[in-house]
């Protein structure tokens, strides 16, 4: 997982909480394709779902 330390430092929570969905989103992605997993896009909904709510 890969956050940038000072916006997750100066970041009120909505943004911390974005800010991990993403990481999480992106680790999960990457394991997806190069695993070659479909069980993992449940995961990925879920997630983008998250991101969306704490977008609005």
């Amino acid at each position: 997982l890969r956050v940038d330390y000072n916006e997750f430092k100066n970041g009120n929570e909505q943004t911390r909480k974005l800010l991990i969905y993403q990481a999480i989103f992106t680790t999960f992605d990457m394991i997806a394709k190069k695993k070659k997993i479909k069980n993992l896009e449940v995961v990925k909904e879920y997630i983008n779902k998250k991101i969306e709510e704490l977008n609005k």
